[in-house]
C-alpha cells in the first residue's frame, strides 16, 4: 500500500506565530524539532473509506487518557498485541516519535461507526511534563498538517463550523456525529492550559512549510483513455458511482452485456477500474477489470452457454459473421434440434447464439427470436395434439430425457400426445399420457401414428361377425350416442368393414348388413368372429321334423345342396346348432340319433319342437319302440291299432 513518504524535520519561530500562547512561543524559542514518521503497518483489519473519492475527509484527535503510559511504543503495542480487536487508530504519538501503525489510506475503529470510514485517526500520548507535553503537541500539529496537506483536508475546527471543518476531536464526533460519547482530548488539554485554536495555528504554520509532500491525489490515480469493449462476465464484482465504492447499480443489471470503455483507472489498491457506457452514451458506473472479458468488437465476447435451439420458424436469418448481412436461413432446418456451445451479447443489445449440428460441424448465428431455447437436448416443447395409435409394442416411454427409467408400449392400446420435442440425436419424442389422461413420459414418434380422434385411424376390414352378447351398445359415434337397441342386431352377422383401436383400449367394429344399411358401431367384444357369411355356430337345442319335399339339405357354405329332404321325409331329428347368415337365412344343424350329422336345412323345410314328440313315421316309431318296451313283448294288433289312432287324433 502507498503511504505518505518521510519528508524533513521541520521547526517554527515565535514570528510564524499569529495566536498567543505560551506553549507554542515555548515550542518556537526552544526550537523543538519534528521526527520523522515511523512506520510499522499492521493490517487490522482493511476497510475502504466511505467518501465520494475513497480518501479522509478529516483527521480525529484523540487522547490515550492513561497516566502510566507516557510513551508511543506502549499504545501502539496494547493494538498490536490485542487491543485491536476491540478498537485501533491509525498513529500514536509523544513527545518523541511518531509511530503509524496502520494504513491512513484506509479506515480504523476508533471513533465509532460514523466516523471510522471517514477520518484518520491519532492518538496523543500522555505527557509527564510541560516540555514533553509541548513538544508532543508540536509534533501532533506537525503530523495533523501533513496528513491536511496530503489527503487534501480543510485547515478547519468541526467545533466552531457546525461539525463541518476537516479538523475533529473525538469529543466533535459525539457531539456532532454520534456513535460514541467520549470527550478527549478537551480535559487532558484544559489540564495544560492549551486550546484548539492554539493548535490550529501550529497546524497551520506546519501546513505551508515547503518541505510538506504535494497532495497525493485520489487512490485511483489519473483517468487513463480508452476505447475498447468489453462484456461482463461476473457476477462478483459490484459496480461504483465513486471511488468511495458507493455502489451505483447491481451488477446483475450489467451481467452479460456489453459496454464501450472510455477510461480506465489503475487504483492503488492494484486492481484496475473501468468507466462503462451503453449504446446510448448513458454511463454505467466504474467495475473492476477483473468483471469482464475484453471483446475483439461491438459483437462482444465469447461466452460459453449450454443450451439447444429449436427451428420452430422458417424464414429466419443465420449469420455466419456480424456485419448484418445473412448467410442463410433457418428454413431447411424447420423442426431440427442444435446445440448452443456459446453466445454472443452486442454492443446494440442484440444476442447471439452460436450453434452446432449433433456432428460437431458449426451452423453459424442465429437470434433468440429465431429460434425456441432449451436447456436440453430434446430441444423445445412444440405444440402436438392427437392420439397415438401404436404400430408397434416394442418401444420405451422414457420418464424423462436421460432414458434411463421407462415402460414398454405394449402395455397400452393407444396413447394422448400432448406435445413433442425434436431432439438433437434427431429422433423426434411425443409426450404422452394414458386414457385417464396420467402422464406417462416420451416415446419415440416411429413407435405409431398420430390421429386427431380418440377411436384412431380406420383399420380396414373384410369379415363377418354374428352379435352375441347383449351387454354391449351399438353406436352412431364416437361420441357415445346410441344408434339402437342392441337387441335389433343380437344373434344376427353382419359385415365388418373397419375397425378403430380406441385410446380406452377397446377395439370398435363398423357394422352392415347384407342390403348395405350401416347398423353402428359395436365393441370387438360384443361379437363372435365368423369364418364367413354363414356366420358363427350358435348352440341350439331343438328337435325338427322334415315335413317338406323337396327341400335342399347343405353340407357346406357353397350355396349348392348336396341332397333333398325327400329320402327323410317325416323324420325327425336333433338340431344342435344354428347359423344366422348374413342374408338373414337361418341354418339348423341335424344330427340323426345315432350322432351321425344329416347336414343344414332352412327353417320352412321342417317342423321345429323343443321336444322329441315330433310330428312324422320317426314319431310313430319312436312311440312304438317305447310302447313294446313297456310292454316287455311284442303289442298285439288291436292294442296297436288303438294307440295309434290315439295318436293320430
Amino acid at each position: 500500500m502507498q503511504q505518505p513518504v518521510d519528508v524533513a524535520a521541520a521547526r517554527i519561530t515565535t514570528g510564524q506565530l499569529h495566536v498567543q500562547s505560551s506553549i507554542n512561543t515555548y515550542i518556537a524559542q526552544q526550537g523543538f524539532q519534528t521526527p520523522a514518521i515511523t512506520k510499522e503497518l499492521h493490517k487490522f483489519e482493511i476497510f475502504p473509506y466511505k467518501t465520494s473519492d475513497g480518501l479522509p475527509n478529516g483527521i480525529v484527535f484523540h487522547q490515550t487518557d492513561d497516566k502510566d503510559s507516557y510513551l508511543a511504543r506502549e499504545g501502539a503495542d496494547y493494538e498490536i498485541n490485542y487491543g485491536w480487536q476491540t478498537a485501533f487508530v491509525h498513529t500514536f504519538i509523544d513527545d518523541k516519535t511518531i509511530l503509524n501503525i496502520h494504513d491512513t489510506d484506509y479506515g480504523c475503529w476508533g471513533a465509532g461507526p460514523k466516523a471510522n470510514a471517514r477520518f484518520v485517526q491519532f492518538e496523543l500520548v500522555t505527557a509527564k511534563n510541560r516540555t514533553a507535553f509541548a513538544k508532543s503537541i508540536n509534533n501532533a500539529a506537525w503530523y495533523t498538517a501533513y496528513l491536511a496537506k496530503y489527503y487534501g483536508i480543510p485547515l478547519t475546527l468541526a467545533r466552531y463550523n457546525y461539525g463541518l471543518g476537516g479538523l475533529w476531536t473525538h469529543a466533535d464526533v459525539s457531539h456532532y456525529l454520534g456513535g460514541t460519547d467520549h470527550t478527549d482530548p478537551d480535559g487532558y488539554l484544559k489540564k495544560w492550559h492549551y486550546s484548539l485554536n492554539e493548535f490550529l495555528d501550529l497546524v497551520k504554520i506546519y501546513a505551508n512549510d515547503p518541505s510538506m509532500p504535494a497532495p497525493r491525489g485520489p487512490l485511483q490515480g489519473k483517468k487513463v483513455a480508452a476505447d475498447e469493449y468489453v462484456t461482463v462476465t461476473h457476477t462478483g464484482y459490484p459496480v461504483y458511482s465513486n471511488f468511495g465504492w458507493k455502489i451505483k447499480q447491481p451488477i446483475s443489471n450489467l451481467y452479460q452485456n456489453t459496454y464501450h470503455v472510455t477510461g480506465l483507472y489503475h487504483h492503488k489498491n492494484g486492481s484496475t477500474y473501468l468507466s462503462l457506457y451503453d449504446q446510448n452514451g448513458a454511463w454505467q458506473g466504474y467495475i473492476n477489470a477483473n468483471g469482464v472479458a475484453k471483446a475483439p468488437g461491438t459483437q462482444g465476447a465469447w461466452m460459453k452457454a449450454s443450451e439447444y435451439a429449436t427451428f420452430t420458424q422458417a424464414d429466419q436469418p443465420i449469420y455466419r459473421d456480424f456485419s448484418g448481412q445473412a448467410s442463410g436461413s433457418t428454413t431447411a432446418e424447420v423442426g431440427q434440434t442444435f446445440k448452443v456451445a456459446g453466445q454472443y451479447h452486442t454492443f446494440a443489445g442484440v444476442r447471439y447464439l452460436s450453434v452446432y449440428r449433433q456432428n460437431g460441424q458449426w451452423l453459424g448465428y442465429v437470434k433468440p427470436e429465431s429460434v425456441s431455447v432449451a436447456k436440453g437436448a430434446q430441444g423445445a416443447w412444440q405444440k402436438k395434439n392427437g392420439y397415438l395409435n401404436l404400430t408397434s409394442k416394442n418401444y420405451t416411454i422414457w420418464s424423462s430425457f436421460d432414458f434411463k427409467r421407462g415402460t414398454s408400449t405394449g402395455k397400452y392400446a393407444a396413447l394422448t400426445v400432448t406435445g413433442m420435442y425434436h431432439h438433437a440425436n434427431g429422433s423426434v419424442y411425443y409426450s404422452v399420457t394414458d386414457a385417464k389422461g396420467k402422464w406417462i413420459g416420451y416415446v419415440n414418434a416411429n413407435a405409431g401414428t398420430v390421429v386427431t380422434s380418440a377411436q384412431g385411424a380406420k383399420i380396414s376390414a373384410d369379415r363377418y361377425v354374428t352379435v352375441t352378447h347383449t351387454g354391449y351398445s351399438v353406436y352412431s359415434g364416437f361420441d357415445w350416442h346410441v344408434k339402437q337397441p342392441i337387441s335389433n342386431l343380437y344373434d344376427k352377422t353382419y359385415h365388418v368393414t373397419g375397425e378403430y383401436h380406441h385410446l380406452n383400449g377397446g377395439t370398435y367394429l363398423s357394422l352392415y348388413d347384407a342390403t348395405g344399411a350401416w347398423q353402428g358401431y359395436i365393441n370387438a367384444n360384443g361379437v363372435s368372429n365368423a369364418a364367413g357369411p354363414q356366420g358363427v355356430w350358435l348352440k341350439a337345442d331343438k328337435y325338427v321334423t322334415l315335413t317338406q319335399n323337396n327341400q335342399p339339405l347343405y353340407q357346406g357354405w357353397t350355396g349348392q345342396p348336396a341332397t333333398t329332404t325327400n329320402s327323410e321325409y317325416g323324420n325327425t331329428f336333433k338340431a344342435t346348432g344354428e347359423y344366422h347368415a348374413f342374408d338373414g337365412s337361418l341354418y339348423l344343424s341335424l344330427y340323426r340319433q345315432n350322432g351321425q350329422w344329416l347336414g343344414y336345412v332352412k327353417p320352412d323345410a321342417v317342423t321345429v319342437s323343443n321336444n322329441p314328440q315330433a310330428h312324422g313315421k320317426r314319431k310313430a316309431a319312436f312311440f312304438r319302440e317305447s310302447v313294446q318296451t313297456t310292454l316287455s313283448g311284442p303289442p298285439s294288433a288291436l292294442l296297436m291299432e288303438s294307440v295309434l289312432k290315439a295318436m293320430l287324433h
